[in-house]
């Protein structure tokens, strides 16, 4: 027995409100698309199990081999745009508004044969605008901005698609005279971000202060750390231990360790691996280094370039300083490149295994394990020539505005309640508290109270390990009355008045315990009170009505005809006007619906085979089971009928009487 608080409720959604997540470590969506090298070959992580696939449709040539970034909202792991500090291309994979190639004006000016040419970050307290770092020839940072909220290339009813509206601006507090390396990383209360770079051949660190929108307001500070002077290669942060590893691109130079302080910006010597320096290039030693996840290994991907001494070593902090450099590639290689550790933990690696030889990625797996543990994955795309030296750049974490609120729907008690999250942008993950002591993790949950009385309902939403709370009293009437009716029964065929009245007349009679006077009862077939006598074999429900409060109770019955095969198929509308009968004794061609779908659409039919409603994603129509009338149910469900998959409808846990709707949302 079941009880509800109407006969059918549609709830209207957009799918990407269940874009929930199972784990923090799944928080940000910002590195799940490495867009890299000058082929037609990107990477993806796909949801849910982060499994990683090489695509080779979208992206086209002309893009750099070296220094690139690429940006992903983090809340929702859509592609916003990718540069390799020359070209930005927006999410249609073509040249963004504003880029116009042979032109420097609009082109951005990085040095696109730097390590780490490009840097990204969202715009402090304007999520719909990014800046981009650019690591300039001349070692100067420049800026320029990247909003999201022009349309750019798109064509309605496309999403934007953004514009460069800001080229190549300096930055008036920076005197950064930069190495190939450069890192942006967000301050730990997420207020703002830090642009970390080295000076040419020294050993000064300069960290910039990004503390709002304006440039003018921003600050540096310069530490000299260590007494090693070099030219830096790459930047690697762990987050688990508040290190960077600074990979020297000067030959016999040891990789140096920082300590960084997040919510200050300080920067202070910690102290350099012995025996991590190389001379196999005058101007390339190591040409990156990348964390395990859990910050206790740190490994190192030597250049090499001659007699094939590139190779990728770990370093183990665990052991004594001092400790041997360990390999993890099954044997040396011509080149080793670019490390970068994806969502999914393992590190990737690019590499030549000879000279002239194609550029491929390679995989680190159990990266937090000692060295004679890991597994190498040689070639993780069979030997795609990627050309390109070095994965992207991505966004790092940024401050969202979180809204939280909720609605419900029914108020008796022993009666499902139904909670709706109201919840922009969606939540990585929910909590509700019930106010009776029962509480839920799921997304739109469904819960019954014992009794009647004032609960306070309290929602918390987690975005990116940030939070925040609703709560609302909401008031529960009590509600006793109970629909008892048996599961099954069965029928004589004589009794079924679909074969005429050979014989007395099926019934069954639904026990209404707790009921006030003046209860009513209405039967699916149309019958009212609290018997039911059907035409034939079905399945049949009751709503039995307080009639002081107004609530609900539902039971159903499945009634069966005495040796008899019962076969029940569904309906489906489509398209103008179309429509097919799949029930017994043959199917049959419709042309009784009021739906012009030119696209996708959904028809949801009851057990017995009768169509309940059906719907385009923005119009709703139902069909009465007993005079077989159309009519608008409801209109402005915010579903694109232009979309070939615009809804689908999916019944309430254990209530057929009630059902959600799911739209893809308008575009525009």
């Amino acid at each position: 027995m079941n009880r509800h608080s109407g006969k059918i409720l549609l709830l209207v959604t957009a799918l990407m409100l269940l874009s929930t997540v199972k784990t923090l470590a799944q928080a940000s969506y910002a590195n799940y698309n490495w867009f890299f090298g000058n082929s037609v070959y990107s990477m993806q992580f796909n949801r849910p199990n982060l499994n990683v696939s090489l695509d080779s449709i979208y992206k086209s040539p002309p893009f750099g081999s070296f220094g690139n970034a690429t940006a992903t909202e983090p809340e929702t792991g859509n592609l916003l745009f990718y540069t390799d500090g020359q070209y930005v291309y927006d999410a249609s994979f073509q040249l963004m508004d504003g880029i116009i190639a042979g032109n420097p004006t609009f082109l951005l000016n990085a040095d696109v044969n730097k390590n780490q040419n490009t840097a990204i970050i969202s715009m402090p307290g304007n999520n719909q605008q990014y800046i981009i770092f650019t690591n300039t020839p001349g070692g100067a940072i420049n800026y320029s901005i990247v909003d999201m909220s022009q349309p750019g290339n798109a064509v309605f009813p496309q999403p934007n698609l953004g514009s460069v509206t800001v080229f190549n601006q300096s930055i008036p507090a920076s005197t950064a005279n930069a190495s190939q390396a450069m890192l942006a990383l967000a301050k730990g209360d997420l207020s703002g971000y830090w642009l970390i770079t080295v000076d040419q051949g020294s050993n000064v660190y300069k960290v910039l202060d990004i503390n709002g929108a304006n440039p003018a307001g921003w600050s540096e500070q310069a530490y000299t750390l260590g007494t090693v002077t070099l030219n830096a290669a790459h930047l690697s942060f762990s987050d688990r231990v508040d290190k960077i590893a600074v990979a020297p691109a000067s030959p016999n130079t040891n990789v140096q360790l920082l300590d960084f302080d997040r919510m200050t910006g300080v920067l202070s010597f910690d102290t350099e691996i012995l025996n991590s320096g190389f001379a196999d290039q005058a101007t390339e030693a190591v040409y990156d280094v990348e964390w395990s996840p859990d910050g206790s290994k740190l490994y190192i991907s030597r250049y090499g370039g001659i007699a094939n001494t590139a190779d990728v070593l770990q370093f183990d902090f665990n052991l004594p300083a001092g400790s041997s450099l360990l390999s993890v590639l099954p044997a040396p290689v011509f080149g080793s490149y670019g490390l970068q550790r994806g969502p999914d933990n393992n590190i990737y690696h690019l590499y030549q295994e000879f000279n002239g030889g194609p550029l491929v990625v390679g995989r680190i797996r159990d990266a937090d394990s000692v060295a004679a543990q890991v597994q190498y994955d040689p070639t993780v795309f069979a030997s795609q020539n990627i050309n390109g030296y070095q994965f992207p750049a991505t966004l790092p974490p940024r401050q969202v505005s979180l809204s939280v609120d909720f609605t419900y729907a029914g108020t008796c008690s022993n009666s499902p309640t139904t909670f709706y999250p109201l919840i922009s942008p969606p939540a990585d993950r929910v909590y509700w508290d019930f106010g009776d002591g029962g509480n839920s993790t799921q997304l739109a949950p469904i819960y019954t109270y014992a009794s009647g009385g004032t609960y306070s309902v309290m929602l918390i939403a987690e975005l990116n390990n940030q939070t925040d709370t609703v709560t609302k009293a909401i008031n529960i009437t009590q509600f006793d009355l109970q629909l008892i009716l048996p599961a099954d029964t069965v029928a004589c065929q004589c009794e079924l008045p679909k074969y005429g009245p050979t014989c007395t007349a099926f019934s069954v009679t639904a026990q209404a315990n707790n009921a006030l006077a003046g209860t009513t009862y209405l039967w699916s077939n149309g019958d009212t009170g609290p018997t039911l006598t059907p035409d034939s074999a079905g399945y049949y429900y009751v709503v039995a009505t307080d009639p002081t409060t107004g609530c609900t109770a539902y039971a159903g019955v499945n009634v069966q005809e005495y040796g008899a095969t019962d076969q029940r198929a569904n309906v489906w509308y489509f398209g103008q006007n179309a429509g097919i009968d799949f029930n017994p004794p043959a199917t049959n061609a419709l042309s009784d619906s009021q739906m012009d779908a030119p696209e996708g659409c959904t028809a949801v039919s009851d057990r017995n085979g009768v169509v309940l409603f059906y719907t385009d994603g923005d119009q709703v129509f139902v069909k009465d089971k007993v005079t077989g009338v159309h009519s608008l149910l409801d209109t402005g469900l915010g579903g694109d009928p232009g979309s070939s998959q615009s809804v689908i409808a999916v019944p309430f846990p254990n209530d057929e009487t009630q059902y959600y709707i799911f739209t893809t949302q308008e575009a525009g």
